[in-house]
């Protein structure tokens, strides 16, 4: 929103914030939006049962495989953002043979996980 709408809005009584990140921002952080657009933001499930191995700010770091050699994780998993559409992401899972993916926001900060609907 422009700083000049933002100012009109709060002239007339309605709290506006200016979010200067942009849309693409706002999707990738898995914000609420209107819309018919599938993102996977809209799917996230719980990431406990991956064991995710985060640092004290929340960022992914590793996930537990259980007899790996750096003590039982594995460094850098992949993850997606919540901005990414589902179709999409659905068909370079199944092409991956991949069925749960890690989701962070752009900082890298865990905010679920994504599991593609298989057949």
């Amino acid at each position: 929103m422009s700083p000049r709408a933002a100012c009109r809005l709060e002239q007339l009584g309605v709290t506006a914030y200016d979010y200067a990140g942009g849309k693409m921002d706002w999707l990738a952080h898995g914000l609420p939006y209107e819309g018919t657009a599938d993102f996977v933001s809209r799917h996230l499930a719980d990431a406990s049962a991956m064991g995710v191995v985060t640092t004290p700010g929340g960022v992914v770091a590793g996930v537990r495989d259980g007899d790996g050699e750096h003590g039982g994780v594995k460094y850098g998993p992949t993850t997606v953002r919540p901005s990414e559409e589902r179709s999409a992401l659905d068909e370079r899972m199944a092409r991956r043979h991949v069925d749960r993916i890690l989701v962070t926001d752009p900082e890298g900060r865990l905010l679920g996980a994504y599991e593609r609907e298989t057949d």
